[in-house]
């Protein structure tokens, strides 16, 4: 159980993960929160931080997912901000996934998934980039996947490119008025050299 007023998982500071492995067995790299949350009010899920704070691979697969089940207040699912990065420099795939799918207990302004800032980069050669997330049934995230202020999605080989996300049913009761998928300002950017894009967004049930 996460208790409130802290992070799942807080990467900062210049901290790094790397999996230097070329083969077939080279090492896969995986971030994961897990676990009931009651009513609890987290900072965030899993927050990564600053301009040297990075994740990457060559071949190994990279994952962060946050896995927890109902009632969460998070003000963020997941954040990559302020110049964080997450690197696949060959074929490792990419997965950044949100899959709370409970009953929040309030209205918040935070975003299930949420990459933002110049400089903050996911990034890709060969290996497949799949983002999935989505708001909560009824309040918590009001919000799906958003990519603002800068932030860059790209594949610079062979690797597809993938978001898809559900935005809030409700909020309290009121049909919500937030996005799925929000992809905005000058600078921010998803870019591939061959490999497919895709974008779905699934908009609000009520």
């Amino acid at each position: 159980e996460t208790v409130q007023g802290n992070s799942g998982i807080h990467m900062l500071h210049d901290s790094q993960i790397i999996s230097a492995g070329t083969g077939d067995n080279a090492a896969a790299i995986s971030l994961k929160r897990k676990g009931d949350i009651n009513l609890a009010q987290t900072v965030y899920g899993i927050h990564m931080q600053g301009e040297l704070t990075k994740i990457e691979s060559a071949t190994g697969s990279i994952s962060i997912k946050d896995m927890t089940n109902g009632g969460s207040d998070d003000d963020h699912g997941i954040l990559i901000e302020k110049g964080a990065q997450i690197l696949s420099t060959n074929k490792g795939m990419i997965t950044i996934e949100n899959t709370n799918t409970g009953i929040g207990t309030a209205s918040l302004q935070g975003n299930s998934i949420h990459i933002k800032d110049v400089n903050t980069l996911i990034s890709t050669c060969d290996g497949d980039v799949t983002i999935r997330g989505g708001a909560l049934e009824q309040g918590g995230f009001t919000g799906g996947i958003y990519l603002t202020e800068g932030a860059k999605i790209h594949s610079t080989g062979e690797g597809k490119i993938t978001l898809t996300a559900k935005g809030s049913s409700q909020i309290n009761g009121v049909p919500s008025p937030e996005d799925a998928i929000c992809i905005a300002n000058l600078g921010t950017e998803i870019s591939s050299l061959h490999g497919a894009i895709s974008i779905e967004a699934i908009g609000n049930s009520e």
